[in-house]
């Protein structure tokens, strides 16, 4: 488990340090403070095998056709390729993991950038990589060198070759799996259908239901049904006909959606950005009671986003009334035209929500 991250010259971040990290860690801070650029940025770093993270990163922000020259630029604080992107985390003997992510030049053309492949997320998955070689010369790429806890290096990378990218995977990583979810990729049926099968199998769908409920108490079962060939989830609520998940709530498949990352990413990492989204504030407790349950048998590590002091009140009353206070609010701060981390434990927390202090 990350007890400490640091990122260095990626995205709007040219050094920040976040510590001491917990299992559940929320983001807070204004607009523009980088709280999704830190959910990418663990995203890329425990990636570290899969080059094309950087790269469906820049298709989640909207882009479609850029400068070859410039490609992945977006990744590098200032858009200066010049500068080495450093992700580094320490677990909780002190043992550091470092990325190191460097651009080499290219002649200007221009590139079409492919949907991610392989959508078997609501969001992408880390453990997910596309592995291809080329013999024709690099016209751009982005070297990702990677140390782990015990020195051994490795290196992949993402390059431009005749105008088509490509990805040279590292060919033996065996990290545990990370997902993303951005909140605007979280109605991906069949990536739903899929985990929800493997919960069944697993015979651990119980858990899962017992979640949904705090948002839906008439719900009996989930059941998964092909229509036209495709797998979709159904919601049985008691009435003469099942409900097919697109007619449910969004607060439904959103927490379906996290329910089901956090058993599929088993031993990993889970980031969701704008946890709160869909969601009540009268629910919010029991919401991350029961997923701080689901994230400690499972072993995730939990990141999320959020503009809601009733999320971070709810989520301090929840780990309050548990028999663990496994758990961060970390806001970010822009000062004098840097990005600083300040990190609340649980009596400065208590203290800040008591006097009514701006937290988010």
């Amino acid at each position: 488990m990350y007890k400490s991250f640091t990122a260095k010259n990626f995205r709007c971040f040219e050094d920040l340090t976040v510590e001491p990290l917990e299992r559940f860690n929320l983001i807070a801070g204004k607009n523009n403070t980088g709280k999704t650029a830190l959910l990418e940025a663990l995203w890329q770093h425990h990636g570290y095998y899969n080059p094309q993270l950087g790269h469906s990163l820049a298709v989640f922000r909207g882009f479609r056709v850029i400068k070859k020259s410039e490609f992945m630029w977006d990744l590098f604080f200032g858009f200066d390729a010049a500068r080495v992107i450093e992700l580094s985390t320490r677990d909780e003997q002190q043992r550091p993991r470092t990325l190191r992510m460097q651009w080499r030049e290219s002649a200007v053309s221009t590139v079409s950038l492919a949907e991610p492949g392989d959508g078997r997320d609501t969001g992408f998955t880390a453990s997910d990589s596309i592995a291809e070689q080329s013999s024709k010369p690099a016209e751009s790429e982005i070297l990702l060198d990677y140390t782990s806890v015990s020195g051994e290096a490795t290196q992949a990378r993402a390059s431009v070759r005749g105008g088509v990218i490509q990805f040279e995977s590292t060919s033996h990583a065996k990290e545990p799996g990370g997902i993303f979810l951005p909140p605007h990729l979280r109605r991906d049926l069949p990536a739903l259908a899929e985990r929800l099968s493997n919960v069944a199998v697993a015979k651990r769908k119980g858990q899962i239901l017992d979640i949904v409920s705090i948002i839906e108490p008439d719900l009996e079962d989930l059941a998964v049904l092909h229509q036209g060939g495709i797998p979709m989830i159904a919601a049985d609520v008691g009435m003469e006909r099942l409900i097919p998940l697109p007619f449910a709530g969004d607060g439904m498949i959103h927490l379906l959606s996290i329910a089901l990352a956090v058993a599929e990413a088993k031993g990993g990492l889970l980031l969701v950005d704008e946890i709160e989204n869909g969601l009540h504030y009268t629910v919010l407790t029991k919401v991350w009671r029961a997923i701080a349950a689901l994230a400690r048998e499972y072993n995730v590590q939990f990141f999320a986003t959020t503009h809601s002091f009733e999320c971070i009140r709810a989520a301090h009353l929840a780990f309050e009334q548990d028999t663990q206070y496994d758990f961060r609010l970390h806001r970010l701060d822009r000062v004098k035209g840097k990005i600083r981390s300040v990190t609340y434990d649980r009596e400065t927390l208590e203290a800040a929500l008591e006097m009514g202090v701006e937290v988010r």
